[in-house]
Parts: C-alpha cells; sequence; structure tokens
C-alpha cells in the first residue's frame, strides 16, 4: 500500500524544494513505498514539477477538499498527508481543514499567532525576546505614536498575514504611511516597525564569514518530534533574487544561502519555539535581520512548512522533509542533530542557470586573484574540492 502526500502549490519554489529533497531522498533508497501528487494552477510551470503525479487546477478554485476527493477517487484511496507550501493565509486556511484533511501542524491557535506578525511580536516582546519594535495601526494617530516611539529616521511597514514581503514597504514620516494606509484601505491589518539595516554595504569577507553585520539576514529551519529537536541548520541568506522588482526587496527567492554552524542561534530558537505553550512538533522556521550592532532580531516565524531552500541542506545530508515524512508516519529518526551541514557552504540559485553549491573559501580565493575556477552544480558535490559533503542524519 503506498503513502500517499499531496503537496499544495507543487509548482511554486517552496513546493519544488520540498518535492526535490522527497525525491533525492527516494533516489537513496528511501520511501519505496511513498507517491507524491501535486496540485498545480499553471499549466506550463506544471512541467518543471518533479512529482510522481501532477494535478492540475484553477488557482481560483480554493475548495481544497474537493480537490482532495478528486484525487482520491482517481487513486482508489485516501490521501495519508496533506502538506501547504504556502504561509499566511493559505496556511490558515488548510489548518482550519484540519478535521477533513490529513496535516501535520500545530495547534490552531498557535498556527493563528506564527502567521500574525504583531501576535508573534506581542508574545515574543512580552518575554524579553529580541523583536524589532512593532506597533499595530489602527488610524494615524497610532502611526504618529509610532515614530514618536521608534525615534528613527525610517521605518518598516508590513502586513500583519503576508509572504514574500507581500504588502511591506519602508516610509521616513508618518505622512507617507498614512497616505499609503488609506489609499489600500489598510487599516488594522498593518504594522509599523523599527526599520532593520537591511541592505547595508559589507565587505564579502564580512558577509561570507560566520559573524553577523548589520542589516545581514539569518534562518534557522528545524524539525521536532513531540518537544525532541530531530534537527536544525543555520544559515545566511546573502541576498533575496531579484530584489530590484518589488518595493520592499523582498521575494521570498533567495539568490545565495551559507550555512554557518552558529550553536547561539540554534539556542536561542529554540528558547523561541518553546516559549509557546506546546511541545514543538514538526517544521519550524524562524528569520532573523542583524541590527546596528550586529544583534539578530526576529522578524518572523514559519512553522508548519519548510523555506525555498531546503534542498540544498538536502544535499548536504540534512534532509528535513524526508525526516518529516518520518516523523510523520511515527518511523525513528535522528535526534538533535544541531548545525550537522558543513559550514561555509554556498548555495547560489537564479532562474534560467544551473543551481551551484560552493565553499566561501573558493568565492574568497577568487576574490583575492580575480580569477575563476571551474565550477560544479549543486548534484555535484563529489568533486568538490573540499572533499566528501553528502552524511545522512
Amino acid at each position: 500500500m503506498s503513502f500517499d502526500i499531496l503537496v499544495l502549490h507543487s509548482d511554486r519554489s517552496t513546493g519544488m524544494n520540498f518535492v526535490q529533497c522527497l525525491q533525492e531522498a527516494k533516489r537513496q533508497g528511501w520511501g519505496k513505498d511513498i507517491n507524491i501528487i501535486g496540485l498545480s494552477s499553471h499549466p506550463l510551470r506544471m512541467q518543471l514539477c518533479k512529482n510522481d503525479a501532477t494535478y492540475l487546477f484553477d488557482e481560483d478554485d480554493t475548495d481544497i477538499v474537493k480537490h482532495v476527493g478528486r484525487i482520491e477517487k482517481d487513486i482508489g484511496k485516501p490521501i495519508d498527508l496533506v502538506y501547504e507550501t504556502k504561509s499566511a493565509v493559505y496556511m490558515l486556511d488548510i489548518s482550519k481543514l484540519r478535521n477533513r484533511l490529513p496535516v501535520f501542524l500545530p495547534p490552531h491557535e498557535l498556527v493563528e499567532v506564527f502567521e500574525d506578525k504583531f501576535l508573534t511580536y506581542k508574545h515574543l516582546s512580552e518575554r524579553g525576546l529580541p523583536v524589532p519594535e512593532t506597533h499595530l495601526v489602527n488610524s494615524p494617530e497610532d502611526v504618529e505614536a509610532a515614530f514618536r516611539s521608534i525615534a528613527k529616521n525610517a521605518v518598516w511597514v508590513r502586513e500583519t498575514k503576508g509572504q514574500a514581503g507581500l504588502g511591506a514597504f519602508s516610509a521616513s514620516t508618518p505622512k507617507e504611511v498614512i497616505g499609503e494606509l488609506t489609499q489600500r484601505n489598510g487599516w488594522r491589518h498593518h504594522t509599523v516597525a523599527e526599520k532593520l539595516p537591511i541592505n547595508t554595504p559589507n565587505t564579502w569577507e564580512d558577509q561570507l564569514s560566520s559573524d553577523f553585520f548589520p542589516g545581514e539576514m539569518v534562518t534557522w529551519a528545524a524539525l521536532y518530534n513531540n518537544g525532541q529537536l530531530i534537527g536544525s541548520q543555520v544559515r545566511k541568506r546573502l541576498y533575496w533574487e531579484h530584489a530590484d522588482l518589488t518595493v520592499s526587496g523582498v521575494t521570498g527567492y533567495s539568490g545565495a544561502n551559507m550555512t554557518v554552524s552558529r550553536r547561539d542561534v540554534h539556542d536561542l530558537s529554540d528558547k523561541i519555539v518553546r516559549s509557546f505553550d506546546w511541545k514543538p512538533h514538526g517544521a519550524v522556521g524562524i528569520d532573523y535581520v542583524a541590527d546596528e550592532n550586529g544583534k539578530i532580531k526576529l522578524t518572523e516565524i514559519q512553522a508548519s512548512r519548510f523555506y525555498t531552500s531546503t534542498y540544498p541542506l538536502a544535499l548536504l545530508g540534512l534532509n528535513l522533509p524526508k525526516l518529516y515524512i518520518d516523523v510523520f508516519r511515527g518511523k525513528e529518526t535522528c535526534n538533535d542533530a544541531i548545525n550537522p551541514c558543513p559550514e561555509g557552504m554556498i548555495y547560489i540559485q537564479r532562474f534560467g542557470a544551473e543551481s551551484v553549491m560552493i565553499h566561501r573559501d573558493t568565492i574568497l580565493s577568487e576574490l583575492s586573484s580575480g580569477t575563476s575556477r571551474p565550477k560544479f552544480a549543486a548534484g555535484s558535490l563529489g568533486n568538490s574540492s573540499h572533499g566528501p559533503l553528502k552524511h545522512e542524519f
């Protein structure tokens, strides 16, 4: 009997990364009974999917239960797990269907907190955990009060529920914010927050180090099993791809990520996750940005799904989606694999180009000499001059 997992929005980068991880594990002999089924809303983009089977659906038809029923009728058995690859309203919607669909999610009340940036801020700030000062704005008076309290030259405005920089912008005066939110009818679902120094010019030596400098973006991804850590990894996000195409500079698609072995980031993230009323269970991710002093502050919690850059971790040995399925199925897994990936490995991706995995020492050497050596595709890690990089956890 097959184990059938349905991946929603499988033609998006988060979905494709998740599926690639599972297919990589299957190539290595894992999950011979796993059948990966994906939903796609685009007949052309679905050609890029790596699912075992892909079903086309109308994106305007949001009745997921109906889609699941259609697939179950086709395959002749119930779907075993539904995995949502998008956050915000998509994750909230699937969470509300947990009594009708098989999902692997935190309690719904926690999903509501994780998917609301102001509720997340409120919870963490009350416990003294590092977050940028944030205000929910219900009126022009709230905007003016937020500027007085934050007392900086610029603020960051975000939707309380959103992803990939949706609706985010920077402003230097209350008038700018009030005008924009009035035009959008955005009162009561936007926040005004301390603007962290994103896009601060740092040297390549600093960017490719394991230290944190102003404006740098840090990501922690983890998997838990009823309070027991299974595995986690810290990375620096070196830049957003196509950042020039959005007002905020955030696209949700990482151009390059680098593994770092910062135990302090793991310990802080684990403390944050455990500050909520639950035994952590399932996928959890946290985004940070370093402030003017290089101290990281949480900007977002992504519980319930993995990031767009999960696949390179699988190539380096930490296959979180594979372990996610194992935990859901009650299979024995590893424990406490904290930052197991080799440090300083950079995964570089861009539309239209073959992705590359390379060590930071190679980049720094090229910066010093001004010359380039042959690169290897991300799947050719055995060719790296830094030795074998694949390990299984």
